[in-house]
């Protein structure tokens, strides 16, 4: 399909964020939008209960199945997220930035 980008997956904070839903439903939407062809949202798994290191797991292999990650203006106040970004960062995945990238970087975890 001529115009259109792939697959990317977006990271931000789920733990502590009541409104993590509708942030990953906003994203989505914008992405689609930029003609992403699947835009993939770890939110998906909250209602499973899943273990922590479970969810990542999920969540890596996700990002394994996308040629980017999007990440959302709130995660580098998410641990997990911080993860996310720095596997991602290790498989050579592209990494787009809701909010414009300042200079400092989180410490890993």
């Amino acid at each position: 399909m001529e115009g259109r980008k792939g697959t990317i997956y977006v990271v931000g904070k789920i733990g502590g964020n009541p409104d993590f839903r509708g942030d990953f439903a906003r994203a989505r939407d914008r992405l689609y939008r930029e003609r992403w062809t699947r835009v993939i949202t770890p939110d998906i798994l909250s209602p499973l209960g899943l273990e922590y290191e479970q969810h990542i797991t999920i969540c890596n292999a996700m990002i394994d199945a996308s040629e980017a990650v999007y990440l959302l203006g709130n995660w580098k106040t998410s641990p997990g997220a911080i993860r996310e970004k720095f596997y991602a960062m290790s498989r050579n995945k592209v990494i787009l930035f809701e909010e414009d990238e300042d200079e400092e970087q989180p410490v890993r975890p």
